[in-house]
């Protein structure tokens, strides 16, 4: 059951959660920066040129970058 649930809430290149679990955990957050009154931050990257990336070097190439730059747990 575990696997299943995991396979559900991750991205199975990556292994990330999918945006979904993000939206859900950010809620939660700021619900609690709200609460205790504290500052609150979040950055969200993007790979520049990434469609000619993955156009020049095929997706596989790509698929190595976003493993590679994915933060995983």
């Amino acid at each position: 059951m575990e696997k299943i649930t995991s396979a559900a809430q991750r991205d199975h290149l990556t292994g990330i959660y999918h945006r979904h679990h993000y939206f859900n955990l950010a809620r939660e957050i700021y619900r609690q920066t709200q609460e205790e009154s504290s500052p609150l931050a979040v950055a969200v990257i993007n790979i520049d040129h990434f469609k000619d990336l993955n156009e020049t070097y095929g997706h596989d190439c790509g698929d190595l970058v976003l493993q590679y730059s994915a933060y995983r747990d």
